[in-house]
C-alpha cells in the first residue's frame, strides 16, 4: 500500500512539473545550434532561443533568432521525456524519461549525441536541475522509500540524498539551486499544503523559509540569491511574495483577484514578471519587487502559460503561449510569434 502512495505522489509532482508538447510543421535544416552575429535577413543578434518542436509525436530541440528569422534544428528527443533541463552554458540538456519502465534521468549533447543514462536506479528518479556552475545535478527520488532530493555529479557519480524525509504521506520535490550553488530550496508538501524549505548542498542546515497554506511548489531564487519569489493562498487570492533568503521580510508584491502563476526574475532582479489569469485568458504583468508599478504589457492570451524568461540583457521576454513561442520587449512593444513551440530558453 506505502509503495502505491508513493507512486501516486511521484505522479502528482511529476504533472506538476512535466512539459506540454506542442505542434506544427516548417522547413528546417540541421545545424549545431549555435550562430554567429547576423541573422539570416542580416540583423545583428546577440541572442537565439532554443524550445521544443513536437512533429507528430517526434520531440525536436530547435533554435531560433527572437525576431524568427533562421530557425533550425538541433537534435531529435528519442525517447518519451518529461522535466527537460538545460545546462547553464547550454551545451547539454537532462530530461526524465519512463522509457526503461521506471523514471530514470538522462542526459545528451544539445547536438544529440552522448545519450545517457545516469541514475541507473530502480526507484523512480525525476525533476533534474543543474547546479549554476553545471558540474552537479540536483533531482527528487523515492529510491529511499520516502520521496527525497538528491545531488549527483553531471556524469551520474556520486549519487548523495541530501533530505531525510519521515513524515508519511509527505512528499518532497522540486529542488532550485541558489545562484551561487551552496544552497537547494525545495517543496516540501503534505496534504495539498506545501512548506518551501532550504538546504545546504551537503545536506546540513534544513530549514524552513516559508509556511503558507497553498503555497506555490515552485519558488525561484533572485539573480543574486539574497531574495526568494514564491506563490502562496491567502485571503482567498493566490499572490506573488517576496522573502529574503533568510527567511525574513516577507513582502506581498501582488494584490489581485486574478490567479498568478509562472513568473522569472528580470536579470538585474528588480523586477518579476508573471502571468496571472483574466476570464480564463493569461495576462502577462510585470511588477517591482516591492510591489510597485505593476503594469499590463500583453493581451489576454489563450492557454494558460507555463514558460516564460527574459533575455539576458534584460531586454526581451520570450514566453509561451497558444502551443507557440512568442518574443517581445521587456515594456511589451512588438510582441511577435516567432515559431510553434514551448519551453523557451535564451542561448548564447
Amino acid at each position: 500500500m506505502a509503495k502505491k502512495q508513493y507512486a501516486f505522489l511521484l505522479a502528482i509532482a511529476i504533472i506538476v512539473l512535466a512539459l506540454l508538447p506542442t505542434s506544427c510543421t516548417c522547413n528546417c535544416s540541421p545545424n549545431d545550434g549555435h550562430f554567429g552575429d547576423v541573422d539570416p535577413n542580416g540583423v545583428n543578434q546577440r541572442y537565439s532561443i532554443g524550445f521544443v518542436y513536437d512533429r507528430d509525436g517526434d520531440m525536436e530541440i530547435r533554435s531560433i533568432y527572437p525576431n524568427g528569422a533562421g530557425e533550425k534544428w538541433m537534435t531529435d528527443i528519442t525517447v518519451p521525456y518529461f522535466n527537460l533541463a538545460w545546462s547553464p552554458d547550454r551545451s547539454q540538456i537532462a530530461f526524465a524519461s519512463r522509457i526503461s519502465g521506471n523514471a530514470e534521468i538522462y542526459v545528451m549533447n544539445t547536438d544529440g549525441t552522448n545519450q545517457t543514462n545516469i541514475t541507473n536506479n530502480k526507484a523512480d528518479d525525476a525533476a533534474p536541475v543543474w547546479s549554476p556552475d553545471g558540474e552537479k545535478i540536483a533531482f527528487q527520488s523515492n529510491r529511499s522509500g520516502n520521496h527525497e532530493i538528491y545531488v549527483m555529479d553531471a556524469n551520474g557519480t556520486k549519487q548523495n540524498r541530501l533530505t531525510d524525509n519521515t513524515d508519511t504521506g509527505a512528499n518532497v520535490h522540486t529542488p532550485i539551486w541558489s545562484p551561487n550553488g551552496d544552497k537547494i530550496a525545495f517543496s516540501y508538501e503534505y496534504r495539498g499544503f506545501f512548506q518551501t524549505h532550504v538546504i545546504n548542498i551537503d545536506g546540513t542546515e534544513e530549514s524552513i523559509l516559508t509556511s503558507d497554506p497553498w503555497l506555490s511548489p515552485s519558488p525561484i531564487w533572485s539573480p543574486a540569491g539574497t531574495k526568494i519569489v514564491y506563490i502562496a493562498h491567502h485571503e482567498f487570492n493566490y499572490d506573488l511574495y517576496v522573502i529574503n533568503a533568510n527567511g525574513t521580510g516577507q513582502t506581498r508584491i501582488t494584490d489581485t483577484v486574478d490567479v498568478e502563476k509562472a513568473f522569472t526574475w528580470s536579470p538585474d532582479g528588480l523586477k518579476i514578471a508573471f502571468f496571472s489569469r483574466e476570464d480564463n485568458k493569461s495576462i502577462m504583468q510585470i511588477v517591482n519587487i516591492d510591489g510597485s508599478n505593476a503594469i499590463k504589457i500583453s493581451d489576454a492570451l489563450y492557454n494558460f502559460n507555463q514558460s516564460l524568461c527574459w533575455s539576458p540583457d534584460g531586454e526581451k521576454i520570450a514566453f509561451e503561449a497558444n502551443h507557440a513561442i512568442y518574443v517581445m520587449n521587456s515594456d511589451g512593444s512588438k510582441k511577435t510569434r516567432v515559431a510553434a513551440g514551448s519551453n523557451p530558453v535564451w542561448l548564447p
